[in-house]
């Protein structure tokens, strides 16, 4: 295996890692248990939200980059800076192409827990 393809796994491992510990530690301020929330309207009443994560570089405003393409806030992870965003169902993806071809942000991805899969003995 070359040196650059071990590099990148590293980082790949290292970047899931803090995803998959953020997420972890993410609890929700206890002013947003106690707000009613709002009711979908009836053409939306079955979907839920997407939801992502996005980075923005240092000093741009993340509410109005966030909301430049559609998203809404739903917290920020403290300790790193990173903004969960809820989109439209369905536009998760189109938002994070937006959002990553925009150079206020440093990047976007889906909010999911990624697994490793076990690899085959022939790798």
């Amino acid at each position: 295996m070359s040196r650059m393809t071990v590099s990148l796994l590293l980082l790949a491992f290292a970047v899931t890692g803090l995803a998959m510990t953020a997420r972890a530690q993410q609890e929700p301020p206890p002013e947003e248990a106690s707000q009613p929330q709002p009711q979908p309207e009836a053409s939306m009443a079955n979907c839920e939200p997407d939801r992502i994560l996005v980075k923005v570089q240092p000093g741009v405003d993340a509410a109005t980059v966030i909301a430049r393409y559609g998203g809404t806030i739903v917290r920020t992870i403290p300790g790193i800076d990173v903004q969960v965003v809820t989109v439209p169902a369905g536009q998760g993806q189109q938002a994070i192409d937006a959002l990553n071809a925009d150079s206020e942000v440093k990047y976007a991805e889906a909010d999911q827990i990624v697994t490793v899969a076990q690899a085959g003995s022939g790798c």
